[in-house]
């Protein structure tokens, strides 16, 4: 029987995206590795999920009502099937652990981490709607129903507007980049070494189309 998800590091040639030079989507998610380069505050990869794995998400999203679920747990993905009553029996739960354990090792092994802390949120309505930093070392993101995350350019980012204010961030005319449906971004915060004042710009997409989204914290 064929896995309803199945974590790969296959390339799924997409096509190329003109992203700015601090972000690189790369192909296959043995290359998400390049988040250590200096240069780089962004890299993403997708995740190849199958046909019925992405159904199941899909519907699961439309017909559970909204939630939240955080979860520590160590490299190996444990005590995240607490999560699977928030699906109230839609194959969704399973096709979300599958590739929640598997996307959970990969992010353990990148940076050596026993302790990791899982959020899972099926929303309607944008969670930070605002672009900002995140004060992280490095966070996962990934959404795997509706848009993806948005991002700015390091020439459209007005950094001294981040924070609680009215203005703006994102310069005039400046171009919004995002991340699409099913695939892991590597977000590097003001926390990574030497990174001060350099940690991607990033929001959630507006509107009120439902979202089920995955972050994965350093602990």
């Amino acid at each position: 029987m064929t896995p309803a998800v199945e974590v790969s590091s296959r390339p799924m040639g997409r096509a190329p995206c003109a992203w700015p030079a601090h972000a690189r989507r790369t192909a296959a998610l043995d290359d998400l590795v390049d988040i250590y380069e200096p240069a780089l505050t962004l890299v993403t990869a997708p995740v190849d999920v199958a046909a019925s794995g992405v159904e199941a998400l899909t519907r699961a999203a439309s017909e559970v009502p909204c939630f939240e679920f955080v979860k520590e747990t160590s490299g190996e993905g444990e005590a995240l099937e607490y999560a699977m009553p928030w699906f109230e029996g839609h194959a969704g739960g399973r096709a979300w652990l599958e590739l929640a354990q598997s996307v959970v090792r990969l992010f353990a092994d990148l940076f050596e981490a026993e302790r990791l802390g899982v959020r899972l949120t099926l929303s309607d309505k944008p969670m930070c709607p605002r672009f900002h930093v995140d004060d992280v070392v490095c966070r996962l993101v990934v959404t795997l129903v509706g848009r993806g995350s948005e991002f700015l350019g390091e020439p459209d980012v007005r950094r001294k507007l981040l924070g609680a204010k009215e203005s703006p961030v994102e310069r005039e005319g400046a171009t919004i980049h995002h991340l699409a449906p099913l695939e892991v971004g590597l977000f590097k915060g003001e926390a990574w070494p030497d990174n001060k004042g350099r940690g991607i710009v990033h929001r959630s997409p507006a509107g009120s189309d439902r979202r089920l989204v995955m972050t994965v914290d350093l602990l």
